[in-house]
């Protein structure tokens, strides 16, 4: 019978040895533990390769512009100008809307809804409330496919107003 390495706690401010309260504590081995830290390493480098992998998709999407365009629409319509149409969150939500086979227009239709309905006052959306009734994220309008249908036909009811507001405008009526 051979005698295996095991785990001891140390004190870091004493420096003496605590013996662990949880029997299973004192019987953890050495070997364990290194082989769980050697897995650890194995699997962080294989999260960053991903990472690297999926920040090349980004660059190299054929239909990156576009993708930037919509995020810049964003921006614009819910005045939030020093957001980064270049973050990798925010493209991941337009490529995964697209994927899930939403158009150009779905997209923008559902960012022109949070635009003109930026507010949350009493669980409804209102074109006006305070800064902490202003919900606008680009990952609310574009988080699922539920919501950019949701804000689409938001921003479907917000071009209608604004067709009529140009209407009477031309007309001399009420604007």
């Amino acid at each position: 019978m051979t005698d295996s390495a095991t785990l001891r706690l140390i004190d870091t401010h004493t420096g003496e040895l605590v013996e662990p309260d949880c029997p299973r504590c004192r019987d953890v081995d050495v070997e364990d533990v290194a082989n769980l830290e050697a897995e650890n390493r194995r699997l962080l480098r294989r999260v960053k390769k991903l990472e690297r992998d999926r920040a090349r998709e980004r660059e190299d999407y054929p239909e990156r512009q576009k993708v930037i365009e919509v995020i810049e629409r964003w921006k614009r319509h819910t005045d939030h100008p020093r957001s980064n149409a270049n973050s990798a969150d925010r493209f991941d939500l337009v490529l995964a809307r697209l994927r899930e086979g939403y158009s150009w227009e779905d997209l923008e239709l559902a960012i022109d809804g949070i635009g003109a309905f930026r507010y949350v006052v009493q669980g409804q959306r209102t074109r006006t409330g305070t800064t902490g009734q202003r919900h606008d994220r680009m990952g609310i309008c574009c988080g699922s496919g539920e919501a950019i249908e949701r804000f689409a036909n938001l921003g479907h009811e917000a071009r209608k107003e604004l067709e009529i507001d140009a209407i009477h405008h031309r007309n001399g009526g009420p604007a």
